[in-house]
């Protein structure tokens, strides 16, 4: 809250990276107070960490300081750092070698100058985000390819780097009308405008019949099997009943690894994990939780509205959970709640 947030960002905050927890409040800290040095605003910073929450994620040394001094040294002004920081910090979550430096050496090579260069990312700085070899190389082969000259791609990259963003079906059927019509020329101001607003503009205005749209195919999705309904779990009837009844302390033993109950292997076959999942379960987690506790779990788990399917997903996802009691579950759920977190947030 100290740092701008509103009761509402906090709680998408922690909706969408509960992890946030799992980092020291020293860390976080001094996240915030580089962005703040950067130049970056507090309305900036607040805004940047509620869209992208990995970024207190990210090492201060590591990342972050690197791949602004980087920026810098590309030629830009401290107020153009923070503002391509603002605008785009998830910058800072790839790589310099492998991603950033090469996209801007390409750049470069295609005759863009440095000022140009800084324009262009300074304007789209997602710019260094699209592929390289599957986004950039061929949205520049297509211009070419229209008879657009190196020199021209190079100008068109600086001062509408948002070519570089559609896609190949839109740009070829565009540049097919506008080509044509003898109106190439005209191509950065008729990318902008809406289907519509191109029809309006270029199809309809009587000159040559402009091509047919490419057909539009969808992939179809995958078949699934029919999942089976949703049955209450074996075991206790609520989480009232189960905590009524703590279970009972099991002596601690030297030797073979000790089995886990029947009951609580054929609870957790209940709720659909497969028999590699189990054998998983019995070699790591399980045996250190008795069968009450599974069940206890189990059914706890239901009431706080996760289906079948995410017991399932959650159970083989993070075993440990059978090591904490419900005593330690349960207030964490509430927390969330008086928050301001909806049960569908939560789940």
């Amino acid at each position: 809250s100290s740092v701008g947030l509103s009761h509402l960002e906090v709680q998408k905050l922690v909706s969408s990276f509960p992890r946030i927890f799992n980092y020291g409040f020293e860390k976080l800290k001094a996240t915030v107070q580089w962005l703040e040095d950067i130049g970056m605003s507090k309305e900036q910073v607040t805004r940047a960490i509620v869209k992208h929450p990995l970024l207190l994620a990210n090492d201060l040394d590591q990342k972050l300081k690197p791949t602004a001094q980087w920026l810098a040294d590309i030629g830009m002004s401290k107020e153009q750092v923070a503002k391509t920081m603002a605008k785009q910090p998830n910058l800072c979550f790839g790589s310099l070698d492998q991603k950033l430096k090469p996209t801007v050496q390409w750049l470069s090579d295609i005759g863009m100058s440095e000022a140009q260069i800084v324009q262009a990312i300074v304007c789209l700085p997602n710019l260094l985000a699209y592929s390289l070899e599957n986004n950039l190389k061929p949205t520049a082969q297509l211009f070419l390819d229209k008879g657009f000259t190196q020199a021209d791609i190079a100008s068109m990259a600086a001062k509408t780097p948002q070519l570089f963003s559609y896609s190949a079906e839109r740009l070829m059927y565009r540049m097919g009308v506008l080509q044509a019509k003898g109106k190439l020329a005209v191509l950065t101001s008729a990318m902008t405008g809406t289907d519509a607003q191109f029809a309006a503009r270029f199809e309809h205005s009587g000159c040559a019949e402009a091509p047919p749209p490419l057909p539009l195919v969808l992939p179809q999705p995958p078949q699934l099997p029919p999942q089976p309904p949703l049955t209450p779990l074996p075991g206790a009837a609520n989480v009232a009943e189960a905590l009524a009844e703590p279970p009972p302390k099991r002596p601690r033993r030297r030797g073979p690894v000790l089995q886990p109950p029947p009951n609580a292997v054929e609870h957790l076959r209940t709720v659909g994990l497969s028999e590699e999942q189990l054998r998983k379960l019995k070699e790591s987690w399980l045996q250190k939780s008795d069968e009450r506790s599974v069940t206890h779990i189990l059914n706890w788990l239901s009431s706080v509205g996760l289906s079948l399917l995410e017991v399932q997903k959650l159970v083989s996802k993070y075993p440990k959970i059978f090591n904490y009691g419900l005593e330690k579950l349960q207030p964490t759920v509430q927390w969330l709640v008086d928050i301001g977190m909806s049960e569908a947030q939560i789940v």
